[in-house]
């Protein structure tokens, strides 16, 4: 168990308060010049974003002491930055908990000037212009017809053009396979057929999960349903899977337009942009 010493350090960023670039300048530098500089060693902490940096400062020449906390404190008071820095008293290094509050030394700093809040004013407007300008496409896209087909469960229909036959056929094929007999799942997910004399390891190793996950499904069923093309062996699964389990179909309707939604859990329709979040 070592016996060195540590403190801890975390100093907290105000969102926009600082010029652009600046806090990333200030960390690289306490970390280069303050405490690197200083023949001291040190963690820094991956979580904290533009928001916070945190860690571990400790020597491996000798002990550290509060001598070095009161150098670095001096340097952060030095900074052109914007700041709440807290500190704390020396800790075994071995018992440090970087998830506890620090707060046996604390103070701001506020070495801005009025240039750089300036820049930090416009900095934060033009994200929040930004910001105004994704909605606001966002809400334009829900509500305006697009001239292109809309992809519903992986089927195009064209925009403005509901078929609502088209469109449950694509749902029950998206959600409902759970409703499919063993052999509809196993010969409309893949485009050969799996089989247990299979030559390919790889195709055996397919076909036993697909028989634990499924059931037991006969060789000679699945070649037989492949004597016909994948788009009408799913069409067959389909339809009658809408045939004999209908009043089971999770279908989701929107409640103005009457139309299918994407999933059974959607609350946006992208034929009416109509949104019941």
């Amino acid at each position: 168990m070592s016996d060195k010493l540590a403190i801890q350090f975390r100093i907290r960023f105000q969102p926009h308060e600082n010029p652009p670039g600046r806090v990333q300048l200030f960390t690289d530098a306490l970390r280069d010049q303050a405490i690197l500089g200083s023949g001291l060693a040190c963690y820094f902490g991956g979580l904290g974003g533009g928001a916070c940096a945190y860690g571990v400062i400790w020597s491996e020449a000798k002990p550290i002491t509060l001598a070095d906390r009161d150098h670095i404190a001096d340097w952060i008071r030095q900074q052109p930055i914007a700041c709440r820095v807290e500190l704390g008293d020396l800790e075994a290094i071995d018992g440090t908990d970087i998830t506890r509050e620090v707060d046996e030394y604390v103070f701001s700093v506020d070495n801005l000037t009025d240039d750089d809040r300036q820049a930090a004013a416009q900095r934060e407007q033009t994200l929040q212009a930004k910001l105004d300008a994704f909605r606001k496409r966002r809400a334009d896209a829900a509500t305006k017809p697009s001239a292109a087909d809309m992809n519903f469960c992986g089927v195009a229909i064209p925009a403005g053009q509901y078929d609502e036959a088209l469109a449950l056929r694509a749902f029950v094929a998206r959600h409902c396979r759970h409703l499919m007999t063993p052999l509809e799942r196993r010969v409309t997910e893949y485009t050969a057929p799996l089989t247990s004399d299979a030559t390919s390891a790889k195709v055996r190793r397919l076909h036993a999960m697909c028989e634990e996950r499924d059931g037991h499904v006969e060789d000679e069923d699945v070649l037989a349903a492949f004597s016909e093309p994948m788009e009408v062996r799913k069409q067959n699964a389909v339809e009658r899977v809408i045939r004999e389990h209908y009043d089971e179909l999770p279908l989701n309707r929107c409640p103005v337009c009457d139309r299918l939604v994407r999933t059974p859990t959607a609350r946006q329709c992208l034929w009416c942009g109509h949104d019941w979040h």
